[in-house]
């Protein structure tokens, strides 16, 4: 993957790839079976189960997150490229907050579509044939 890497972004210091955790750990144990010295097993950052380290050697970082989960899939690109985005400018206005008194509760309500693209696909990479 990171040799798939288009040159115009390779020397880039937000390369990340994408995996399932899954993928990750399995990742993990194929460099500690390499036996590799340069490997810390305290590089490895677990935040809230999204779990990532730099690529020994390479300005990469590999993230393993949720949204991968269940599959085999690999995205690797410019991290600052994601865009999230809401459907409308009124979806951030359509919060609701109120005090129920009788069940002593600060409660909220908070509707709107949100999604996530990236800027220049171009410059993208992925294992994903279909």
């Amino acid at each position: 993957m990171i040799e798939q890497i288009p040159t115009d972004v390779a020397d880039r210091d937000d390369l990340t790839v994408f995996m399932s955790v899954a993928s990750f750990r399995k990742y993990v144990a194929g460099i500690r079976q390499a036996n590799s010295y340069w490997f810390d097993p305290n590089a490895i950052t677990n935040r809230g189960g999204l779990m990532d380290m730099v690529h020994p050697f390479t300005n990469v970082r590999v993230v393993g997150t949720v949204g991968l989960e269940g599959s085999a899939r690999l995205v690797a690109g410019p991290a600052r490229h994601i865009v999230v985005g809401t459907d409308t400018m009124s979806d951030l206005t359509e919060f609701q907050m109120w005090y129920d008194i009788n069940s002593d509760q600060l409660k909220h309500r908070v509707v709107f579509k949100l999604g996530v693209n990236i800027a220049y696909p171009e410059f993208w990479v992925s294992n994903d044939l279909a």
